[in-house]
C-alpha cells in the first residue's frame, strides 16, 4: 500500500510525504594557530566555537611547534610563550569537543581538516580528552584548504559538503 502523497511505483518519480532528515555533523577545521569548531543539526549551525593562540613564528611562518621538531627548541621567552599557547590552543579545542560530548555522539558524520601535526597537537590534550577516537569510521575529510580556520571557513566547509547534484539515470 502507498503511502499518502507517495509514490505506489516504488520508482524515484513520486514524493515522499516524509521529509529527509540529515541529523548532526561535526566540523573540527585545524590550523597551527587555531580551531574552529561547529555542529550543525539538520542543516542549521546548532554552536561553534573559535579558538585562537599566538603560535607562529611571525619572521619565519612556521609554527613554534614545527620548529622545536626541526631542533629548533625554545631558547627565548618568545619561544616559550608560543609553546605554551600551542599546548593551550589545543588543551581548549579538546575541552569544547569535551563540552559537546553528547552532540558529538549523535553526529553522523564528522568532518575534519587540518595537518597530521595539528592532529596529533589535539589528541595529545588528555584532560579532558578528546570525546571521539581518531580512527572513528564517521571522519571524513573536508577536501578544502583553510589557512586559519575561522566560523566562516566553517560555513563555507559546511555548505560546500551539504550541496550536491543528483543525477536521474534514463533508461
Amino acid at each position: 500500500m502507498a503511502k499518502p502523497g507517495g509514490s505506489s511505483s516504488g520508482g524515484s518519480g513520486g514524493s515522499s510525504s516524509e521529509p529527509f532528515s540529515i541529523g548532526s555533523q561535526l566540523l573540527v577545521l585545524l590550523s597551527a594557530d587555531s580551531a574552529a569548531l561547529a555542529v550543525y543539526s539538520e542543516g542549521q549551525l546548532l554552536r561553534h566555537k573559535v579558538h585562537t593562540g599566538y603560535t607562529v613564528r611571525q619572521q619565519q611562518g612556521k609554527a613554534q611547534a614545527t620548529y622545536e621538531r626541526q631542533g629548533g627548541g625554545a631558547r627565548s621567552v618568545g619561544g616559550s610563550i608560543r609553546a605554551r599557547e600551542t599546548r593551550r590552543l589545543f588543551q581548549a579545542a579538546a575541552a569544547t569537543l569535551a563540552g559537546w560530548e553528547g552532540d558529538v555522539a549523535g553526529c553522523s558524520l564528522l568532518f575534519r581538516s587540518g595537518s597530521v601535526r595539528a592532529w596529533n597537537e589535539l589528541y595529545a590534550a588528555r584532560s579532558p580528552p578528546v570525546p571521539v577516537d581518531r580512527r572513528d569510521p564517521r571522519w571524513q575529510p573536508v577536501g578544502l584548504s583553510m589557512r586559519r580556520p575561522r566560523l566562516e571557513d566553517a560555513e563555507r566547509a559546511f555548505a560546500a559538503l551539504s550541496t550536491g547534484t543528483l543525477w536521474e539515470r534514463l533508461q
